[in-house]
């Protein structure tokens, strides 16, 4: 299900808006919640034909360390 983000449709002294914008550029979505685990993902479909790559679970991250200014992979132990 799809989550409206866009402006109400009344003002505060209850005139309307004018409709601007389109509904489906102002939809979201709901969290995936993504969970520890064999990496699992799907695909979905956005506005414009793009696709979108979701995860549904994960084990390993990339971590940034600032001080030699490199990235690395490495697994996911526990979540807190």
């Amino acid at each position: 299900m799809a989550i409206y983000q866009g402006n109400p449709k009344r003002k505060i002294t209850g005139g309307r808006y004018k409709n601007k914008d389109k509904r489906l550029c102002i939809l979201g979505d709901l969290p995936t919640n993504t969970k520890l685990g064999e990496n699992k993902s799907k695909t979905k479909r956005t506005k414009g034909g793009d696709i979108k790559i979701i995860a549904l679970s994960i084990n390993k991250i990339n971590v940034y360390n600032p001080k030699t200014k490199k990235c690395s992979v490495h697994e996911i132990k526990a979540v807190i």
